[in-house]
């Protein structure tokens, strides 16, 4: 995954300095793909988990002191 670093750069390159989109991948080595999803993209890449992460403390007694509140 391209840092946000690597997002500007590519932009710059395009942008700026008017490389095309073959000519940033061959001294990036990034796919010509990867590229045009760095130019297409406008907000800061986010990082999303696969699965939830597991409660390690509470998480076999949370849903009995849940009950425990309700009542």
């Amino acid at each position: 995954m391209l840092q946000m670093a690597n997002y500007e750069f590519i932009r710059k390159q395009h942008v700026l300095l008017e490389k095309s989109i073959r000519q940033i991948s061959r001294e990036t080595g990034y796919s010509r793909q990867t590229i045009r999803k760095a130019l297409r993209s406008t907000e800061k890449p986010k990082y999303k988990l696969t699965k939830p992460k597991k409660l390690h403390v509470m998480g076999d007694y949370k849903d009995i002191i849940l009950e425990w509140i309700r009542q």
